[in-house]
């Protein structure tokens, strides 16, 4: 019956931990500076999917094998 107590701290906690980043607009800056923009990382990692690709595909060889 613990855990149950537990997990429910733990549900709110994360809840109030979001609506205080959602809210208060200097940590929501903060943490968007720590983490980087979502959209831009994604370009980014397909980018280099795409040079992946085209090095697997002109010399056969997977460039990341180490």
């Amino acid at each position: 019956m613990a855990h149950v107590s537990i997990k429910s701290y733990g549900i709110f906690g994360i809840f109030y931990l979001y609506q205080t980043l959602d809210h208060i607009e200097p940590l929501r800056g903060w943490l968007q500076d720590l983490t980087g923009n979502a959209g831009k990382v994604q370009a980014f990692a397909q980018t280099w999917a795409n040079v992946s690709n085209q090095l697997n595909r002109v010399g056969g060889v997977d460039a990341f094998a180490g």
